[in-house]
């Protein structure tokens, strides 16, 4: 896993967000990487 999903994961768990919030947030971090990467090529 890269850093900022680490450092992402560990907040999350310090702020006591449940394991599916964890997914949907990941998720979603995804999707717009996702996203941004498409529109630089």
């Amino acid at each position: 896993m890269s850093e900022l999903r680490d450092r992402m994961i560990r907040d999350m768990t310090v702020r006591g967000f449940a394991p599916r919030t964890h997914k949907a947030y990941i998720a979603a971090v995804v999707r717009l990487a996702k996203h941004y990467r498409r529109l630089r090529s």
